[in-house]
């Protein structure tokens, strides 16, 4: 939950559909490739088992993570260049955001 809350934001992405340019909010987090040496730092596997990497060493992660002129390769980008997670679902107008009982169901 910390990591979301510090890491993950909100931002819009202009889709041109059928009927017209729309904004959709999307989930999106900053690129790692900013600062491309980190992904190649060892850290320890919150898994306890050992440590490794995200993109170098004997043990990589994320192998598939790479970067281009200090931008993430093949990622989806937010209007303001925000790597894009995932889609938020719009609510009507009539519904009311969802409780914490339906959350745990989930």
């Amino acid at each position: 939950v910390c990591d979301t809350q510090d890491f993950l934001k909100v931002d819009t992405k202009t889709i041109s559909t059928a009927a017209g340019e729309r904004r959709f909010n999307f989930l999106v987090y900053g690129d790692p490739c900013l600062n491309a040496t980190k992904l190649r730092e060892p850290y320890r596997s919150p898994f306890g088992e050992g440590t490794e990497t995200l993109t170098g060493g004997d043990r990589p992660s994320a192998p598939e993570l790479t970067c281009s002129a200090g931008k993430l390769t093949g990622a989806h980008r937010s209007d303001h260049d925000g790597i894009i997670v995932g889609m938020l679902a719009a609510r009507k107008k009539e519904e009311s955001a969802q409780s914490s009982t339906e959350a745990e169901e989930f």
